[in-house]
């Protein structure tokens, strides 16, 4: 059974436990560490996803390889109590009445809750005007159930391939009489999924390790694509204050159907100038505030929508962040060694449709190679 559950946990390792609708890709371990804003804080590499505008500001980046991994923080203590109780699981049949409710009493702690893990490894190429990223998700779940008569375990999970090209620049409109200048971009992307729908194995089946797979492998064989285009703004209202507008999915197609674009509104504030403009440790202290989904197309509460957050950069080198995202706490650190950056964040995240319906709490290690 430890060998055909590891195998299920890696189906395919070619990205949630809610499957979103289509693919999207998930937020870095740096912008998660600031509450998830992303419409002002992905410069480079990341900008091309999370704001095509700020391509007008990129500098030459390549990344080689930038790879995450997150874990939920019972994840594998789930996985140790399958490993752990093999036999209870295999032969629960077998079981006296006693054996059984113990065993039932045991699994409580994990019943009908869903604990997933996900590898996010990406390719990323930036230079003024322009990015291109190549990014992949894989997160299988895992579920425990009691059920009525008979334990099991639930699966699902997927697997997303997506690239990204985009183009930035800037503008000088007139705004209410007034000129000014506005950044904008605009990013075409192409998205594929491959999705195991939820299964309840029973737990005498789940050694059945060939006619698992065989049914695993049949669902990830099916594809569903889709091709899209993601706009963004930004403005500079003055050296310590700037907003920007991203709209994900503008006009995006998956699966054939057309995709609820989602609208970001972001604020970012320069607090070092304001309040410590000598200290000379501190490189740069930014605060961010952003609300997505702003017409809410998703139907989400209205505190599930905001991301708020701070970061302190010291020396160019370390960066200490926190913030607020979905309503839950996190913080993170990162640290930057010029051709390699490591980055780790530990942060909550709704896993309902408003903040403490379905909670969750997430280990993120990232690591970027590239120059």
């Amino acid at each position: 059974m430890k060998k055909a559950f590891l195998l299920l946990l890696t189906f395919a390792l070619a990205g949630s436990v809610l499957a979103a609708s289509a693919p999207a890709f998930r937020k870095g371990a740096a912008e998660l560490g600031i509450g998830g804003a992303t419409s002002l804080y992905g410069y480079n590499s990341s900008a091309v996803i999370y704001n095509p505008a700020l391509l007008n500001r990129a500098k030459f980046r390549l990344d080689v390889l930038k790879i995450g991994v997150i874990a939920d923080n019972e994840f594998l203590n789930l996985v140790k109590f399958i490993e752990d109780h093999q036999t209870e699981f295999s032969k629960f049949d077998s079981l006296s009445r006693q054996e059984q409710h113990a065993f039932l009493d045991d699994m409580a702690q994990f019943d009908d809750r869903w604990y997933d893990v996900n590898i996010s490894p990406m390719f990323g190429l930036t230079f003024k005007h322009f990015g291109l990223a190549v990014a992949s998700q894989t997160s299988p779940a895992v579920k425990l159930d009691r059920g009525i008569l008979m334990p099991a375990v639930g699966l699902k999970g997927y697997s997303d391939v997506s690239i990204y090209a985009g183009y930035g620049n800037q503008h000088e409109w007139k705004i209410l009489g007034k000129p000014r200048l506005i950044e904008y971009g605009a990013t075409l992307k192409i998205i594929s999924r491959r999705e195991l729908p939820e299964k309840r194995i029973p737990a005498t089946q789940i050694g059945s390790e060939s006619d698992v797979m065989k049914e695993v492998q049949d669902d990830l064989n099916k594809k569903r694509s889709g091709v899209g285009i993601d706009a963004g703004f930004a403005h500079k209202f003055n050296q310590t204050t700037e907003a920007a507008v991203v709209i994900h999915d503008l006009l995006t197609s998956y699966d054939g159907k057309i995709m609820t674009p989602n609208v970001v509104i972001g604020s970012k504030y320069d607090l070092k100038d304001k309040l410590i403009p000598n200290a000379k440790a501190v490189s740069r202290w930014i605060a961010v505030a952003e609300m997505e989904d702003f017409f809410n197309g998703q139907g989400t509460a209205f505190f599930y929508k905001w991301h708020l957050g701070t970061e302190w950069t010291l020396w160019n080198r370390l960066l200490l962040r926190g913030g607020f995202n979905q309503g839950y706490p996190g913080y993170g650190l990162g640290l930057d060694l010029y051709i390699l950056k490591l980055d780790y964040t530990y942060y909550g995240e709704e896993m309902g449709t408003k903040p403490g319906q379905l909670e969750s709490y997430k280990h993120f290690l990232q690591l970027s190679l590239g120059w």
